[in-house]
């Protein structure tokens, strides 16, 4: 969520997004430039595993995929843990 606000506040300046950076993400209107997040695993596939278990790869039990606009498509939202390989987006 810092990144999304660190995004908004540059499309702020660059006129293209109006208002506080913090209640813009809040209400969610980052989400029309910003809807893949900062990155996601890369292994077997591209997208490790894209479509067919990306809940299971870039999730946990306890942190589930959210399904709204604008976050169904991060790819990753679990902790970083060692060996692991990602992109870097956007």
């Amino acid at each position: 969520m810092a990144a999304a606000e660190k995004i908004v506040e540059g499309l702020i300046t660059l006129g293209l997004m109006k208002g506080d950076p913090k209640k813009a993400v809040a209400k969610g209107a980052h989400t029309m430039f910003f809807q893949c997040g900062l990155g996601h695993l890369l292994g077997l596939d591209v997208h490790d595993m894209e479509n067919l278990g990306e809940q299971y790869v870039g999730y946990t039990d306890t942190l589930k995929k959210r399904t709204d606009f604008g976050f169904r498509s991060l790819r990753l939202g679990r902790a970083l843990e060692e060996g692991m390989v990602l992109t870097v987006e956007p």
